[in-house]
């Protein structure tokens, strides 16, 4: 059994990033470049994070302090599953 991936390109538009993450139900893209090397990862969770020194303010907290750790480790999370994901593919495991 063989499943496709679905990655972008570099020079794949940010709307097209954005709908297919709501197609797929998705977290995380990975983004390839022209030999399909891995390049970064288009996380919704970066996306989502911007918005969170807007929450963080509206409670009373330091932007600052609060947002910094909480996007670091949401980015890093995604990322470590979405590469764990991306070689089970791969190796067929």
């Amino acid at each position: 059994m063989t499943r496709d991936v679905v990655f972008v390109h570099t020079d794949t538009d940010q709307e097209e990033v954005a709908r297919l993450i709501q197609r797929y139900d998705f977290l995380a893209v990975p983004v390839v470049d022209r030999e399909q090397r891995l390049v970064a990862i288009s996380i919704l969770a970066s996306i989502s994070g911007s918005a969170l020194p807007f929450l963080f303010r509206y409670l009373g907290l330091d932007p600052a302090l609060m947002s910094a750790p909480f996007i670091t480790t949401a980015v890093d999370v995604v990322g470590v599953l979405i590469y764990f994901n991306l070689a089970r593919v791969i190796l067929k495991l």
